[in-house]
């Protein structure tokens, strides 16, 4: 239910506050670094989430995820004929680079938090 409440805040944003509290894999490995450096119950509670999240988000119907490739057979099956490869093939790249960029906007916000933590550190 966090998830699917997570992703409906995503895009439903309408004031940006939903992307600040967005990590992309350099946060998630810090917030880990910080669990496991304070509380190992709490970090193998959050190795749990996350695990659950990504089996979650790979189910979704997105092309270029598992639930993508569902999605493709269940018009298969409802079609009695399967998506032409080439069409398959186009939706993949197309979402595949979409999520690379997603992913490449994470880590950059990432890199810009940790960045300005480390100038609220080294002020004295």
């Amino acid at each position: 239910e966090q998830t699917f409440n997570g992703l409906v805040s995503i895009v439903r944003n309408t004031n940006g506050e939903a992307t600040k509290n967005l990590s992309g894999p350099v946060g998630v490995i810090s917030m880990g670094a910080e669990l496991a450096r304070n509380d190992q119950t709490a970090l193998l509670v959050f190795m749990a989430v996350i695990s659950l999240n990504l089996a979650v988000i790979n189910a979704l119907p997105l092309p270029g995820l598992d639930g993508g490739q569902m999605a493709f057979i269940i018009v298969e099956v409802l079609s009695g004929r399967p998506v032409p490869q080439r069409i398959q093939e186009s939706v993949n790249r197309a979402a595949i680079l979409l999520l690379l960029l997603l992913s490449g906007s994470l880590l950059v916000g990432d890199i810009e938090k940790l960045g300005s933590m480390a100038n609220v550190m080294e002020k004295p």
